[in-house]
């Protein structure tokens, strides 16, 4: 389903909760106003029974109303999709109306950060000496001195995490 379709199911859960909320106060008056004539003697027995009866079943359809608010909201929620990070979205992994579980990649995404992003391979013995924000000098070939600034991106779906004795990690190159 699409979110507007799911949105307009809220609309109708919220109509409904005001119809049940509307008819749960028509009960409760109307069953205030039966104990009252029946204390008087005015009113037989059964009428405040009948009435107590509708106000049970007003509140029931209140609370359904009311639970149907909150799944709705659940449906949109699960429904939405959000990046990680700001950017253009360069590749879509799934197709429309796609089931997708928590955490599964859907789509790949360009980063709006600036710069370039490169994967680099680093040992385990040094990737505890990087720290998130540091620069390092970088060699590529000839020319070096360029200084990269290494950033986290384990939280970002595409991140893998890497076999054995090496760890992935990503970094944004300036110049």
């Amino acid at each position: 389903m699409n979110a507007s379709t799911l949105s307009i199911q809220l609309d109708e859960r919220h109509s409904a909760l005001i119809e049940a909320d509307a008819n749960l106060t028509e009960a409760q008056q109307e069953f205030d106003r039966q104990t009252e004539l029946y204390q008087r003697g005015v009113t037989p027995e059964a009428r405040v029974e009948d009435a107590a009866a509708r106000l049970d079943s007003a509140r029931s359809r209140f609370a359904v109303a009311k639970s149907g608010i909150e799944q709705a909201r659940d449906r949109l929620k699960d429904a939405t999709l959000l990046a990680p990070y700001g950017g253009r979205v360069a590749a879509r992994l799934i197709e429309p109306s796609q089931l997708v579980r928590a955490g599964e990649p859907a789509f790949e995404i360009q980063g709006d950060g600036g710069g370039y992003e490169i994967e680099v391979t680093i040992p385990e013995t040094l990737i505890s000496k990087v720290e998130i924000g540091s620069r390092r000098p970088s060699f590529r070939g000839r020319r070096s001195g360029y200084a990269d600034r290494f950033r986290d991106t384990a939280a970002a779906p595409e991140a893998r995490v890497a076999a054995k004795r090496k760890r992935k990690a990503r970094c944004a190159a300036r110049r």
